[in-house]
């Protein structure tokens, strides 16, 4: 997709270590990274067929 802010977002994840050795991808201190969270949701659903209903929310 051509958003700048789903780039931007991507191109700043970073990778991380722990002392266990075990990895996490996360956005910078004082970044964001919620678009791309979206965008890799619906992939994730996209290649595993998965159907969503949306309801309508009734307060």
């Amino acid at each position: 997709m051509d958003n700048p802010r789903l780039i931007s977002q991507l191109a700043a994840l970073e990778r991380k270590t722990s002392r266990r050795g075990k990895d996490t991808i996360d956005h910078p201190p004082a970044g964001h990274d919620d678009v791309a969270n979206v965008v890799a949701g619906v992939a994730h659903c996209a290649v595993h067929r998965h159907s969503v209903t949306v309801q309508e929310l009734v307060i």
